[in-house]
């Protein structure tokens, strides 16, 4: 069946002239407005296609309307080119203006008389039946002259401002159609003016992207060629410096109105290591979506800056209660919180914010200091969430700070110590390895927990220089024991930045060869939920580990959620089980059965078990008869000096020198035949 049979012509050649008139009209608006934005290239041509754009636009349903007078039509569109210019002059007129400003005004009244004058002109045309009411006439002006003020304003890339200009086009083409079309013979065709008419519509609307384009590129090059001191040129957003000259002159505002003002810092947890992982591109990339991100959630009156790397700020002086704020911070960190899709890369991060307030948390020059500080607070607790600020987290801060001071010292005055805590073989007794654990004698505050001063090193980026001191430190002793006739694994522990570093196997290498290590003399342990963790660049770095001969091991196993399949294809050789269920064997009938499952498990996948905590001989009993491979504990040695270790092993190696000899080192799965045999472990002291 025929296309016009199906929809009436009187309701399908209407609805034509409304979609191509609210397009003209659009693309009229569209160039006038690049042809006066900031850093257009402003031409006298340019303002000559806006109004012969938006004249079509005005000009075109009167036209299709009175089709079978056409010659009423020439007149008419002379006139309208005339109304069509002073629109678009007179809507331009204050575009950049604030509301209350006399040009906005000017503008609107002139807007609305040329919309009367034209109306005016169109229902008196053939076709368009008896005049109009003066009321509805006026009515129709106000109407009309709003759109197409409304068209004239900024386009910015916002859903709602696109929606915002289209409506204002549909308005007008709505108004333009209803006034010509009113008494319109049933049944009238369009004529041959509907192809050159969407001719002339696509033009104007390739100009109008072209001119966007042209003039994007020329404020870009104008950017580079001469930097705006208060623009971050990344996001576009507004700089620290913009943020104080703003934040201080809200700050005088709050003095004199007795008014208060929020400052919202945004640290995104995790960049640093996707910005390593993946390249500055990538990261790049991730900030400029994270901001637009976090503008999107922003009112007019606030300001979003970007402070530099990877923290944001925002100023809010209209929010300033503490439920509207809690709730901003939470869409906020789950708007950031999104997976985002940069090519064929999934990357997931998560942001913490603090908040501090003035007049309460300090003057303007503290204000930003005391929003980081509870910014840290918040990523110390987790990341991901919200933390305000407070007087004791100001005092955590400076103590925290002159711990920094103090570690960087450690750090470069090899201020720090390993200590060695040997690993035994379950059957026979013998020494198999030693973990390196990680100790830091403060002058004044005595030992400081890795816990702490770890944790310190991640927050303030020192953690890849730590993680290079004791890979080096370690490969470094376990040469000067085989010096001294003490081969044997030496084992380290690997953080989550550290298998986030796409060159950490690299290093390792180096390492092992600067010091003539085998690599399977070093054992990397890596905890569960970490070797779990099914990233491209923690998957590469094991994968590059494994490749170069490295002992991997999977530390506190059974603590975490592991995918039996995925843990089949990890390199790892060994699974260690965690303290937690050593210490319940004796009492604990759930504890014997995970640690008899676990290692059942590991045996099955041809992995070794190691148990840490040993501390009782009913404990090491329990899991050697349970086929557990090595323990470590207390029961055996405590963690000591690399010379105590030395003295310590030889020492054994006295008292019984055949066991001993043969067991300093030995490849994991080999066991010498004779200390099978052996019903007593040789005489090794626990300490």
């Amino acid at each position: 069946m025929p296309f016009p049979a199906v929809i009436d012509a009187a309701v399908l050649n209407p609805l034509i002239a409304l979609v191509l008139c609210a397009a003209l009209l659009w693309v009229g608006a569209a160039v006038a407005w690049e042809a006066t934005a900031p850093g257009a290239l402003r031409t006298r041509s340019l303002d000559l296609v806006a109004v012969v754009l938006l004249a079509a636009g005005l000009w075109w349903p009167a036209h299709a309307a009175s089709a079978s007078q056409a010659a009423n039509a020439g007149g008419t569109l002379a006139l309208l080119v005339l109304v069509g210019a002073a629109t678009a002059f007179i809507s331009r007129l204050g575009v950049h203006a604030p509301w209350l400003h006399p040009q906005q005004w000017l503008g609107g009244g002139g807007v609305l008389l040329a919309s009367l004058l034209m109306l005016s002109l169109l229902h008196a045309l053939p076709g368009s039946g008896l005049p109009w009411p003066p009321v509805a006439l006026m009515a129709a002006a106000l109407v009309l002259a709003a759109a197409l003020r409304g068209l004239h304003r900024p386009l910015r890339k916002t859903a709602l401002h696109v929606a915002l200009r289209s409506a204002c086009a549909l308005i007008a083409a709505a108004v333009l159609t209803a006034v010509t079309w009113r008494e319109a013979p049933r049944g009238l065709a369009l004529d041959a003016s509907l192809v050159p008419m969407g001719a002339l519509t696509a033009l104007g609307a390739f100009l109008a992207a072209s001119l966007r384009q042209a003039r994007q590129q020329r404020q870009a090059e104008r950017l580079k060629a001469a930097p705006n001191v208060d623009v971050d040129l990344l996001t576009a957003l507004p700089n620290r410096t913009a943020l104080e000259a703003r934040l201080a002159q809200a700050v005088a505002r709050c003095d004199s109105e007795r008014r208060r003002l929020a400052l919202l810092l945004i640290n995104l947890d995790g960049f640093k290591p996707v910005n390593a992982t993946y390249g500055h591109q990538i990261g790049d990339l991730l900030l400029k979506h994270a901001s637009r991100r976090m503008r999107r959630l922003m009112q007019p009156k606030d300001m979003l800056a970007r402070l530099g790397s990877d923290v944001f700020a925002v100023l809010l002086t209209q929010q300033t209660e503490r439920e509207p704020l809690t709730r901003l911070a939470e869409r906020l960190i789950d708007a950031v919180g999104q997976p985002y899709r940069l090519g064929t890369k999934e990357v997931n991060l998560t942001c913490s914010i603090g908040i501090a307030m003035y007049p309460d948390h300090g003057d303007a020059e503290r204000l930003i200091a005391r929003g980081e500080t509870a910014v840290q607070t918040a990523k110390r607790a987790g990341g991901a969430r919200l933390g305000v600020f407070t007087a004791e987290m100001d005092e955590d801060m400076s103590n925290d700070l002159e711990l920094l001071r103090d570690f960087r010292q450690a750090l470069d005055n090899d201020g720090l110590t390993l200590v060695y805590q040997p690993k035994i073989d379950a059957a026979s007794g013998r020494i198999t390895a030693a973990e390196a654990l990680l100790r830091w004698k403060h002058a004044t505050r005595g030992d400081v927990p890795p816990t702490i001063f770890v944790t310190l090193a991640e927050r303030f980026g020192l953690v890849t220089r730590l993680g290079d001191w004791v890979i080096d430190r370690a490969c470094r002793q376990a040469g000067l024991w085989a010096q001294a006739g003490l081969n044997m694994r030496v084992a380290i522990n690997l953080s989550a930045q550290h298998l986030r570093e796409p060159d950490l196997a690299q290093r390792v290498g180096t390492a092992l060869t600067r010091n003539r290590i085998e690599p399977s003399r070093l054992t990397c342990e890596i905890t569960e939920t970490l070797a779990m963790e099914n990233t491209q660049s923690t998957q590469a770095t094991l994968a590059q580990l494994g490749l170069i001969g490295v002992h991997l091991s999977i530390d506190d196993f059974g603590t975490g959620y592991s995918s039996l399949a995925y843990l089949r294809k990890l390199p790892a050789k060994e699974v260690k089980i965690d303290r937690s269920f050593v210490m319940d064997l004796e009492r604990s009938a759930d504890a014997r059965a995970v640690v008899d499952g676990v290692i059942k498990l590991a045996h099955a996948l041809g992995k070794r078990v190691v148990a840490e905590g040993v501390e009782t001989i009913k404990q090491r009993r329990i899991l050697t008869e349970m086929g557990c491979d090595e323990l470590q504990g207390f029961l055996f040695a405590q963690p000591m000096a690399p010379n105590d270790l030395l003295q310590w092993a030889m020492d054994a190696k006295h008292n019984d020198e055949d066991a001993f000899r043969s067991s300093l080192y030995v490849h994991p799965g080999e066991v010498d035949p004779r200390l099978r045999k052996r019903s007593v472990a040789p005489p090794i002291s626990a300490h």
